[in-house]
């Protein structure tokens, strides 16, 4: 199995877990994800959105930062951003 397609899989079942509010499975997928790949932006993303929905707000804006330090002209990651900054 390649790289790749394992860390595509994690990242999925991840979403299935978020969706599922199964909170706690999906982020240890999605850390597993960046222990496999730790340049993976869509698992930090996605723990950005993670760490947003159980209100945990610094931890999301550190994966939401570290998503627009690598791609600057993420305006998901931005926006997600910019409403934490906020409150």
């Amino acid at each position: 199995m390649s790289k790749e397609f394992n860390v595509h899989d994690l990242i999925e079942e991840a979403k299935f877990y978020i969706v599922s509010q199964k909170y706690e499975e999906a982020e240890r997928l999605l850390k597993r994800v960046l222990e496999i790949d730790p340049e993976n932006v869509e698992a930090m993303y996605n723990l950005g959105i993670l760490y947003e929905i159980i209100n945990d707000r610094d931890r999301a804006q550190e994966y939401f930062k570290k998503v627009i330090d690598r791609q600057p002209t993420n305006k998901d990651a931005e926006e997600h951003l910019n409403k934490l900054s906020e409150f």
